[in-house]
């Protein structure tokens, strides 16, 4: 068995398949071929459907789209939607699309419409019972909960909750703390989480549903944001664009919410936007669309690409499996030291190292021949041997066979 303190700086061009550096910036990608802002997206497989939005005012389009990411091109020839609309929320469920409300210029849309790719078919299935626009939509179980939202009248607190399989609604008890408008909501740890919008202004604020209490305060974002778009992933949460006191922003923030990590900046986006959507693909993160400007019509065709270190999928079971293991790390969360078992059926070179949320990579535990069953220590420090802050870690080893990732959670 093999411990290993304090290893040398070894630089390590690529990590699992992209560089630190490109992991940093938004790359852009093949435009897409109806411009628009206040489109919905959500994903099927590699494909991401980009579902409606407007082109002038409120006046909505029924404008379908589908982005292959594997392959950075666009279909035209999916079917339209059956009511056109703008604002409106969007969720893979069960290998298909549903779509929730949104507005056509003075209209507030009740039809709730369902999309099959096997069939390019869109099927009206429902009528929301509260029309509206600039609502957040979540899977959560067997449920879709439809958070916030406004008309004319309110912005609404209320969380209503659709039931695909009996294709019937509920409205949770527990109402949102802050009516909001334009936020995003995302799955965290088996945590709902409602972040940013408008009311009265941009808020900067958040919360998340907890069964026993309701909705509670969760905390503050670096800044505020409304109309801006995101995603959860592994445990972070992204929220990319929208518009505050300051302007229309370019800006990224993400932070660890499973493990109460603090709020950080990220990579700029190319294009400053707000009422843009936002998707994942793997470990893929994609801008598309969005305005540009506050008072007129400037929409953009502009898709962006982001790499996101933790967006990558746990590894599919396969036989390499029995070639090589990065066991989990102990403790998890650790403060000081955790610990890492390592397994290579043969001989094989590897690659042990420790990256940060951006894809740097911040200490080498080892490079170089191994085999058998070995333990490696990681103390939280990088390579010059200097404290790293608190927040989420990914140790990798890479080997020619393939790789494996495990998360490690640093409270200093």
């Amino acid at each position: 068995m093999q411990i290993l303190q304090r290893p040398l700086w070894i630089a390590w061009s690529i990590l699992i398949g992209i560089s630190a550096g490109f992991a940093q910036q938004w790359q852009l990608r093949a435009p897409m071929p109806t411009a628009r802002q206040g489109c919905s997206a959500a994903v099927l497989g590699d494909t991401i459907y980009v579902i409606g939005g407007s082109q002038a005012q409120h006046f909505g389009i029924a404008t379908v789209e589908a982005y292959h990411a594997s392959s950075d091109t666009w279909s035209s020839n999916v079917a339209d939607i059956n009511i056109a609309r703008t604002a409106a929320a969007a969720v893979a469920f069960r290998g298909k699309i549903y779509l929730f409300g949104g507005r056509d210029h003075h209209q507030f849309v009740s039809d709730v419409e369902c999309y099959d790719p096997a069939t390019d078919q869109w099927t009206v299935v429902s009528q929301i019972p509260t029309p509206r626009e600039g609502l957040s939509a979540v899977v959560v179980d067997s449920l879709i909960w439809l958070i916030g939202g406004a008309n004319f009248q309110n912005t609404y607190s209320i969380v209503e909750r659709y039931n695909p399989h009996s294709n019937s609604w509920d409205t949770l008890p527990e109402q949102l703390n802050v009516p909001r408008v334009a936020a995003v909501a995302g799955l965290i740890n088996n945590e709902v989480y409602v972040l940013g919008g408008f009311y009265f202004g941009p808020l900067n604020t958040y919360e998340k549903y907890v069964p026993s209490q309701g909705w509670v305060n969760a905390g503050t974002m670096l800044y505020s944001c409304g109309g801006a778009s995101g995603a959860g992933v592994n445990g972070m949460m992204w929220m990319v664009g929208g518009e505050n006191q300051s302007g229309i922003l370019d800006n990224v923030q993400y932070a660890d919410l499973a493990g109460g990590g603090p709020w950080n900046n990220g990579p700029s986006l190319q294009l400053s936007r707000k009422n843009l959507a936002v998707a994942r693909v793997g470990s893929q993160l994609f801008a598309i669309g969005g305005r540009t400007d506050h008072m007129g019509g400037h929409v953009t065709d502009q898709v962006e690409r982001l790499e996101v270190l933790t967006g990558i999928p746990a590894p599919r079971e396969t036989p390499l499996r029995e070639s090589f293991t990065l066991g989990p790390n102990y403790p998890n969360p650790f403060n000081g030291s955790t610990v890492v078992e390592v397994y290579l059926a043969g001989r094989q070179q590897v690659h042990l190292a420790v990256a940060n949320t951006l894809g740097q990579t911040v200490r080498l535990l080892y490079q170089g021949p191994l085999s058998g069953a070995h333990r490696f220590s990681f103390d939280g420090r990088d390579d010059s041997g200097r404290k790293l802050p608190s927040g989420v870690y990914f140790i990798y080893l890479q080997t020619p066979q393939g790789r494996k990732v495990q998360s490690a959670i640093l409270s200093q």
